[in-house]
């Protein structure tokens, strides 16, 4: 790997971490302060939530 290379790939891998840490570490702290039982956070999916109609004429059906 060329020295160029790798200064690219190291640029890539650090930026895509630092988003990411900026990203869920922000939604993380911001709930950290506000007093957020995150465990209570889960969204229950079902079926009937999916509108088949829209997605149909979306489609094109």
């Amino acid at each position: 790997m060329k020295n160029s290379e790798m200064k690219d790939w190291i640029t890539y891998y650090s930026v895509t971490f630092v988003i990411f840490l900026l990203l869920f570490g922000g939604i993380w702290t911001s709930g950290l302060f506000t007093g957020v039982e995150w465990q209570d956070y889960w969204i229950e999916f079902h079926w009937s939530m999916v509108n088949i109609k829209e997605l149909k004429q979306i489609i094109g059906l």
